[in-house]
């Protein structure tokens, strides 16, 4: 099985990283974090999951799309 779009190197928190173009694009669109109202970055109470998440991101130069999580709740918009 080969990947719809290939890996393509861009530079992310400082470091030359590789990226999925693939769902890098879908990333912030279906990642449960991003969609959620406990996400409240720079907020006494954001989410400790995605602070969690995201200082892991941080440190090594990575990207995630949560796909599950125990505390999700849909944004209100």
């Amino acid at each position: 099985m080969a990947m719809e779009q290939a890996p393509r190197r861009e530079r992310h928190y400082r470091r030359m990283v590789w990226v999925n173009p693939t769902t890098e694009s879908l990333r912030e669109q279906e990642c449960l974090c991003f969609n959620c109202n406990r996400m409240r970055p720079g907020a006494a109470n954001h989410c400790p999951i995605a602070t969690a998440f995201y200082g892991v991101c941080r440190l090594t130069a990575t990207a995630f799309a949560m796909t599950r999580c125990p505390k999700f709740e849909f944004k209100r918009r």
